[in-house]
């Protein structure tokens, strides 16, 4: 196996990349190389710090999160002899088939205490034993999944007395579940003084600092606290009641760990003044509703001591700890783009991606491409390809509603499928069936490679397809900067200012609040935007303050296919902030041009992937001026008769604004369209089914065609000109405005490489200085336009020519991409 990732994803001119790589052979070699596109590079840079002959070693992955204290900050004046443990539990898989570690302390020389779940689902109580390899106590009551319990062991060294209490919060159907259980053991000490106490797991015996944890826990834990005596019932009482520990035990408390404080942090803070704090590793859920969340408040900060709960999951992973192989300082000489570290060791290679990003506090190009490496991170090692599969080859056809391909694991998949410790993505759940809140970016991604295949469309995406965009850039020699979505978090506007044009990648989906503020502060003082995704600026993401390679999302309760939230988790833990898309969030908690996020993203759903330049002052679509390309000779027009039935009276509709009443009440005189009443509700029929559900093709051919077909404003348009030699004239100045002043539209496939074409508008008639129809020739052009407002209309494409206004009419109805547009004054 082969296998590599960096410790940061973007780099610049003189700064060091560290590359960790896990090798199961002696050596392995190490070339440098700037990715020109999907299936191209460039030669190998002629480095001699990173080429050649490294030494191998294989480097494990370690997934489970838990918490733990040093020992050194758990020490006393006396030896722990009487102990209490208490805390609260909300078990999510408590019949694992293995021992789940709530809290324990053990080592192999002295032994220790703990509090476990057995394979069964049933609580236990371990103390004084060095082989901890059996329960002392057990509880008769099997835990039940997703129940809050009230745990407490005590053990008295003098007497050799051991009790376990566990009750149920729930007063209503739990009877079954409480448990009272007493045993005198040997007397002597528990002992475990030179190990950890750790959360959610358990040491695997060996001393600190080599000690590895184990048995982790699935599920939430809350306000675990730690007494040097045996308290009795009523005082046991009297803490599941919510008194204080310090009022209930004095001097007896020896630590207690809220876990509503600091929740943005990897920090667990005690508060009984020993400051015997601690930390979580692996990044377990924070910020999580607690055993007293009285479900009144959705908002973490109205009420934060309620959500002191953490949960804990056996497969979370927040950095893979892996030792560096090599490192590499970026050259001073090196332009900014696409890199990557070919990894090569016996007939197995891996391409490790990185950026090279321009000098900080400057730019050499005019244009910046800003990378999606949120998005990258938020799909991270997606498995839902191999879950696909196994649904398909066991005859559900539920991808059949998706797509028409045959569902087949690429390698990739295989191996994602073969290595869980890989890591989640934000679109897998955890074993229990909860959603993944975080994901890490030290880790090997085996999904951001070059010539990586989307399970469902057998294409490139997300990296790889980005790399077409790269690919098209250095054909046509467009000189280009290369920034990350970190860069952007980290700088703001202040990363952008200096470029003339923006350009987006292929799915730019997963935006921090600091990125959407950064864009339009950009876009405010004069800048462009490139959209060329689809799904984009969509979805709610922080960044960890403490550990900047860790991004939260919170999808909500009901986003099903990420598994079901919780009421009331809904607030990151990393900043506070709601989570969702950010076009559900209230306009005064978001930034202005996230507006349009939801835009951009129902338009993309009809016409696949489009292209936004958005103009600064108007946040509209800027006119492109089409003069300079020469026409091209329209396409022959299919002879079909026109299909008046249905769309008569949706065209009285539309003539009515444009003060065309007259002329339609003229030909409806006329007797090839006058029809019956039943006639009418025929054609009312058939319109709803065939006019306003217009399928729109990738091809600007069967776009033209589709739009002159169904659209019948056109064809009437022409028969007014036909028919009115006058008309025409007058309006032979206006036809000139239009052809001159209307900005084209390309639609670009994320998932093909098709060419981009454009339509331009050439005016045919108007009944007045005011309502143009449109006519569509394709061409070939270079620059890019969004065809998002002609969706919507919110921000409506305006663009000015000779003091007249151009406006999309009736786009949302047809739903084409080029529509009836219309002429107003200003």
């Amino acid at each position: 196996m082969l296998l590599g990732y960096t410790d940061r994803l973007s780099a610049a001119q003189g700064e060091r990349i560290r590359f960790m790589v896990s090798c199961d052979q002696p050596t392995f070699t190490v070339e440098v190389v700037r990715l020109t596109g999907y299936d191209t590079r460039s030669a190998p840079l002629d480095d001699p710090t990173v080429g050649g002959l490294h030494p191998g070693r294989l480097q494990p992955l370690r997934t489970g999160s838990y918490g733990h204290v040093a020992a050194d900050r758990l020490s006393t004046e006396a030896p722990l002899v009487d102990l209490t443990i208490q805390f609260w539990c909300m078990p999510t898989m408590p019949v694992r088939g293995r021992p789940q570690a709530l809290l324990s302390r053990y080592s192999p020389s002295e032994g220790g205490f703990g509090v476990w779940i057995e394979p069964d689902g049933h609580l236990s109580f371990r103390i004084g034993s060095r082989t901890m390899a059996r329960p002392d106590l057990r509880s008769p009551a099997g835990l039940v999944a997703w129940q809050w319990y009230f745990v407490a062991a005590t053990y008295e060294a003098a007497t050799g007395r051991a009790r376990l209490v566990q009750r149920p919060l729930a007063a209503w159907g739990m009877q079954s579940g409480h448990a009272l259980v007493e045993r005198v053991l040997p007397t002597g000490a528990p002992g475990g003084v030179d190990t950890p106490l750790i959360f959610a797991a358990t040491s695997n015996g060996q001393s600190a600092p080599s000690w590895q944890p184990t048995d982790f826990f699935n599920g939430k834990l809350d306000s675990p606290r730690l007494f040097n005596r045996a308290l009795s019932l009523p005082e046991l009482a009297q803490l599941e009641a919510g008194g204080a520990p310090s009022d209930v035990a004095g001097d007896a408390f020896l630590g207690g760990w809220d876990f509503s404080l600091n929740i943005a942090s990897v920090r667990l803070v005690d508060v009984s003044g020993n400051e015997a704090h601690g930390q979580v590793v692996n990044m377990p859920a924070r910020g999580m509703t607690g055993h007293a969340w009285s479900a009144e408040v959705l908002d973490i900060s109205q009420a934060p001591e309620q959500w002191s709960a953490i949960h804990f999951h056996e497969d979370d992973l927040e950095d893979a700890g892996w030792s560096p192989s090599f490192e590499w300082s970026v050259p001073a000489t090196i332009r900014s783009g696409v890199y990557a570290a070919v990894l090569t060791a016996r007939g197995e290679s891996d391409c490790v991606p990185f950026f090279v990003r321009p000098p900080r506090g400057g730019q050499t190009t005019k244009i910046a491409l800003l990378m999606p490496t949120m998005t990258y991170v938020a799909y991270a090692n997606y498995r839902q390809s191999a879950e696909a599969g196994e649904q398909m080859s066991g005859g559900a056809d539920i991808y059949g509603l998706v797509t028409d391909r045959p569902i087949e694991l690429g390698p990739t998949d295989a191996f994602l499928k073969s290595h869980p410790e890989l890591g989640l993505s934000h679109y897998e759940t955890h074993r229990d069936g909860t959603a993944t809140y975080y994901s890490s970016r030290l880790r090997p991604i085996v999904t951001m490679r070059p010539r990586y295949h989307y399970w469902m469309t057998h294409a490139p995406r997300h990296f790889a397809a980005d790399l077409l965009l790269v690919e098209w850039l250095e054909g046509k020699n467009v000189e280009y900067d290369v920034i990350t979505d970190e860069d952007l978090h980290a700088e703001g506007g202040d990363l952008l200012q200096k470029y003339r044009v923006v350009l987006t990648g292929s799915h730019p989906e997963y935006w921090t609040d600091p990125m959407l503020r950064g864009l339009e502060s950009y876009l405010g003082a004069g800048g462009r935007l490139m959209y060329l995704g689809g799904n984009g600026l969509c979805w709610v993401t922080s960044v960890h303050p403490e550990c900047p390679h860790v991004f939260e999302v919170r999808k909500g309760v009901f986003f099903v296919p990420m598994g079901n939230g919780v009421a009331g988790e809904s607030c990151h833990s990393t900043t506070g902030e709601r989570g969702g898309a950010w076009r559900e969030l209230p306009r005064t908690t978001r930034s202005a041009i996230s507006a349009w996020s939801s835009v951009a993203r129902r338009a993309t759903r009809s016409i696949g992937s489009t292209c936004r330049s958005v103009h600064p002052r108007t946040r509209c679509c800027s006119p492109v001026r089409l003069d300079d390309i020469p026409d091209l000779p329209p396409r022959p027009r299919r002879s079909r008769r026109l299909a008046r039935a249905g769309r008569h009276d949706l065209l009285r509709n539309r003539a009515r604004r444009g003060g065309l009443l007259r002329r339609i009440d003229q030909l409806d005189r006329q007797p090839d369209v006058q029809r019956s009443r039943q006639q009418r509700v025929e054609s009312d029929r058939k319109r709803a089914t065939s006019v306003h559900r217009l399928s729109v093709s990738s091809r600007p051919s069967n776009l033209e065609s589709q739009y002159r077909r169904r659209h019948p404003s056109q064809r009437l348009a022409e028969r007014w000109r036909s028919n009115s030699a006058e008309r025409a004239r007058s309006n032979t100045d206006l036809s000139r405005r239009a052809a001159s002043g209307l900005g084209g539209m390309a639609s670009v496939s994320s998932h093909s490489v098709a060419p981009i074409r454009a339509v331009r508008a050439t005016p045919l008639v108007g009944d007045e200085p005011g309502n143009v129809h449109s006519r569509c020739h394709a061409r070939p052009r270079v620059d890019l336009v969004s065809a998002v407002d002609l969706f919507l209309g919110q921000p409506r494409v305006h663009a000015w020519q000779h003091g007249h206004r151009i406006d999309p009419l009736d786009a949302l109805e047809t739903r084409v991409v080029v529509a009836q547009t219309r002429f107003k004054n200003a």
